[in-house]
């Protein structure tokens, strides 16, 4: 069973090239050739991607590649379009026609941030920013093509690859500044790429099984925290108490940032689909994160 990785560069891509490159049925495409296993291609450029697609001929495709940095997308929406959305169509419509399985990765910014309840997979997306908006067209796109698909929507996501993720960018400024202003009103479940494969090796095993019915699944850890929470969280957990000591976290709203784009407040995720359909037990954030904290000291 040939299956081709997308976004191999990226920090989701990175770890699933880490986890299955001794498999030879996998086959990681990326636009950054950092690696000499990787393949040349990427979204931007799906008519040459395909056409080496084609050769491999894989029953799954993994796509992990996005537009992620939600300011500029804001600022280049053709571009976060093209990546996020229109690639997407093509990509899906050639799943469609060749019996392709898609696995695809999107976002809690797909929901409108109001409220405190948290989101169920059934609840209406009404993004809030354009990032948000270009991965819902993205997701409509793959249901319109009738393809074989599973979307996994993820929260604050984190990982031993990742250059600027939140859990980083807060040691990184700790460590500078010993004084940061997070936000204490942005609510959600930072989601670490660990527990993603977790999530994805039962998905391809039932995928093989010919058992995985096409849906959207939430997917992030159990319970919720507040940034500014979970920034003191990482501060006990990481440095040592005489250096924490001296360092402060100030709490503030998220208007008193005055951003240029607007962020969902409330990013927590109903997780009980998919732990209820692949029969597993997703622990709390503390758990995934601590031994993330420890291994990065």
């Amino acid at each position: 069973m040939n299956i081709c990785v997308i976004g191999a560069n990226g920090q989701l891509g990175r770890h699933i090239f880490e986890k299955f490159k001794k498999n030879n049925n996998f086959f990681f495409f990326s636009s950054s050739l950092k690696k000499k296993q990787f393949l040349s291609g990427n979204l931007t450029n799906t008519k040459i991607l395909l056409k080496k697609v084609k050769k491999i001929k894989p029953k799954i495709i993994i796509n992990c590649s996005a537009y992620t940095q939600v300011d500029l997308a804001e600022l280049h929406k053709k571009k976060a379009k093209l990546i996020n959305s229109d690639s997407l169509k093509i990509l899906s419509n050639y799943c469609f026609k060749n019996n392709i399985f898609l696995i695809h990765f999107s976002t809690d910014y797909v929901y409108s941030g109001i409220g405190t309840v948290p989101w169920k997979e059934t609840f209406k997306c009404h993004p809030v920013n354009f990032y948000g908006y270009s991965k819902y067209l993205g997701e409509k796109n793959i249901i319109n093509s009738k393809c074989k698909f599973i979307i996994l929507r993820l929260s604050w996501l984190y990982g031993p690859f990742g250059n600027s993720n939140f859990v980083l960018k807060i040691i990184k400024n700790l460590k500078i500044n010993k004084k940061l202003n997070i936000v204490k009103d942005q609510i959600g479940s930072p989601t670490s790429t660990n527990l993603v494969i977790q999530i994805l090796k039962k998905i391809l095993i039932k995928i093989n099984k010919n058992e995985m019915i096409s849906g959207i699944f939430n997917l992030c850890p159990k319970d919720f925290i507040s940034r500014s929470e979970l920034s003191y969280f990482i501060l006990k957990n990481y440095f040592k108490k005489n250096d924490y000591k001296n360092m402060k976290i100030n709490e503030i709203r998220t208007k008193d940032l005055k951003l240029m784009v607007r962020r969902p407040l409330n990013s927590k995720m109903n997780i009980n689909k998919i732990s209820n359909y692949l029969n597993i037990e997703i622990k709390s954030w503390k758990f995934y994160l601590k031994k993330y904290l420890l291994s990065i000291k």
